[in-house]
């Protein structure tokens, strides 16, 4: 789990709950509960985990293969969510933009990255090499990053969720490659006004895919 701020009166979680099974369910919502963040961004979720107090929700589509109400990616809000932004991937990605005060605005896009042994939604004949899905789907997700900034240029963007990457130098999970693509990009998009990209991740790879 993650929690950070931005400004000084907003507070943002990320949780990758593993589903959130059934017998579960009253753990996490008390950790949830204890946190108290504004918007919280759960991945690998379940419908059935609502945290209190967060009437708005953004959900990716459901993900196939799992129990009902399974999804990679929710966003659950205590400010009014005005528009879920389509995103390319909408299984895998959701983006909702909220408002905060009259004249503040914030696009959160949630995101679970492949993770290295990751085959995609449509497996291939031959397996693909570890990190292959990863090194796919980055850059598209770095792209829309950008494409966002540009459609809602009075917006701040937050990207949360698991992004199946050490942030560190590399040497427990994911590639080289992969965090030089996420260290840079954060650079460029806060190059452009107003307010940068805020990070907030799940660093490693998680169990129970």
């Amino acid at each position: 789990m993650r929690t950070g701020r931005i400004g000084a009166a907003m507070r943002i979680g990320t949780w990758n709950v593993e589903y959130a099974p059934e017998g579960r369910l009253d753990v996490l919502r008390r950790v949830m509960t204890l946190h108290q963040a504004d918007i919280w961004v759960l991945t690998e979720t379940h419908d059935a985990l609502v945290p209190k107090d967060a009437v708005h929700a953004a959900h990716s589509e459901p993900r196939p293969h799992q129990r009902d109400g399974s999804r990679w990616v929710s966003i659950w809000s205590r400010y009014p969510i005005i528009e879920q932004v389509v995103c390319e991937d909408s299984r895998r990605t959701v983006c909702a933009l909220l408002e905060i005060e009259e004249t503040i605005r914030l696009l959160v896009y949630g995101t679970v990255m492949p993770w290295a042994a990751d085959q995609g939604d449509d497996p291939p004949e031959e397996k693909l090499p570890n990190w292959s899905e990863h090194h796919r789907a980055l850059p598209l997700q770095c792209a829309e990053w950008l494409d966002l900034r540009q459609r809602y240029p009075d917006a701040l963007l937050c990207v949360a969720g698991d992004f199946n990457t050490d942030m560190g130098r590399g040497s427990r999970y994911g590639t080289h490659k992969g965090i030089a693509e996420l260290e840079q990009r954060p650079i460029e998009l806060n190059r452009k006004p107003p307010g940068g990209i805020h990070f907030f991740c799940e660093q490693g790879e998680s169990p129970g895919r």
